[in-house]
């Protein structure tokens, strides 16, 4: 099915939902499972994927008939500009002076990301904080980011996107999610 999209993006008939798509595979493994299941019922899959909403202009009919209901948010942000990138926490255990059984957390954050909020290796000192249900890290009241956690085991969904002339006023703000 991928191939067929791959077809569908080299004649330039696959709209942007589809392209997406591509570009962020692991984002939406739901989605092209159900794509790849319909096309088994399909004489010509190509011909009846040519025909639908992946090649019109109607993105949101297009995530509503094609892309599964719990990847829908994560297309419609990446749309909006949103940069969206799946992160591993990174689980360690401490040796040395720690308590038994601790453990410590980490993930790599984009260099980019990074950038953007004005950390260097010179300025690098931020304020985080965490209301139970989101970690917020902020640089000395500047720019912002949000990773929201969940209990969940799973992968860290994280998206972000620059917007400082609009809506927010703030400078940069990400949000994530388990999933």
């Amino acid at each position: 099915m991928i191939k067929t999209l791959q077809i569908l993006k080299s004649e330039h008939l696959l709209n942007k939902v589809g392209e997406t798509m591509l570009e962020k595979q692991n984002l939406f493994p739901r989605t092209i499972q159900g794509i790849e299941d319909w096309s088994k019922g399909e004489a010509n899959p190509l011909q009846a994927i040519a025909t639908s909403s992946l090649v019109g202009a109607d993105d949101e009919l297009t995530i509503q008939e094609w892309v599964a209901e719990e990847e829908q948010d994560t297309m419609r942000k990446l749309l909006q500009g949103i940069d969206i990138r799946v992160a591993k926490v990174q689980v360690r255990h401490p040796g040395g002076n720690a308590s038994k059984g601790s453990k410590t957390y980490s993930m790599t954050l984009p260099s980019s990301w990074m950038q953007e909020i004005g950390i260097t290796e010179e300025d690098r000192e931020v304020e985080i904080k965490f209301d139970g249900n989101k970690i917020i890290i902020e640089k000395e009241n500047e720019d912002m980011y949000i990773l929201q956690l969940d209990s969940l085991a799973g992968r860290l969904e994280i998206s972000g996107y620059v917007d400082t002339k609009q809506k927010y006023e703030d400078g940069f703000i990400m949000v994530g999610t388990i999933v």
